[in-house]
């Protein structure tokens, strides 16, 4: 669910968004599971809330339904993960846990993604809060030249590479709490190029570096 609200009741959700869902996405056996739970993410939780009365209990009303209904075929359940809407604050993810969010992640960084000193920064603050486990996002930065017209730094190559290693070596191990999220790791992301922030092989100076890091981690 995206940055528009889609559905206006659970009703509607059970009658046109969830049939689609399943049919088109989750039975598809290449379709992304853990522990043979689906994994569901959202990218703006206050509409998914929005959709269901704009309330936590509505919400996590409809994540039960989504637990329980997707057993009939054959998964163990739902695992809903939203994006921290670039908050760092703990009513945030409080606020994700009482809709039953089982974590949150980071689509990218912004600027302080660009360093590795600033990626690390910004994982430990939000992880902190200790209300919802964190996925871990190693991102590049946000060089947005296309929208904005202005130039900004995307992190080099020994940085990211840095980075892969610190959150393997150490935020996984410090942080995990579950065997599920001892593997892993949001990468933001391969073709973003609006917003700057890619990894995708290039003709530039950056070559296939990202991915050389990515191999080595």
């Amino acid at each position: 669910m995206g940055n528009n609200t889609d559905v206006y009741s659970l009703e509607q959700f059970k009658k046109f968004l969830w049939p689609y869902w399943i049919e088109y996405y989750f039975t598809d056996s290449r379709y992304y599971t853990i522990d043979n739970q689906i994994v569901f993410t959202v990218w703006s939780y206050p509409n998914f809330r929005k959709s269901f009365g704009d309330t936590d209990e509505g919400a996590k009303e409809a994540i039960n339904f989504m637990n329980e209904d997707i057993k009939k075929y054959g998964f163990d359940g739902v695992k809903v993960i939203f994006f921290d809407y670039h908050k760092q604050d703990a009513g945030t993810f409080q606020t994700m846990a009482n809709m039953g969010a089982s974590a949150a992640y980071a689509y990218h960084w912004q600027q302080d993604g660009n360093k590795y000193e600033t990626t690390v920064a910004r994982l430990e603050r939000t992880a902190s809060n200790g209300v919802l486990p964190i996925i871990p996002t190693v991102s590049v930065g946000f060089n947005n030249m296309p929208w904005a017209k202005v130039r900004y730094p995307m992190m080099t190559m020994s940085d990211y590479a840095a980075a892969q290693k610190w959150v393997k070596e150490d935020y996984i191990p410090s942080h995990a709490t579950e065997k599920w999220q001892e593997g892993l790791v949001m990468l933001s992301t391969w073709n973003e190029y609006g917003e700057g922030t890619y990894i995708m092989p290039t003709t530039d100076e950056k070559g296939f570096g990202y991915l050389d890091a990515l191999r080595e981690a």
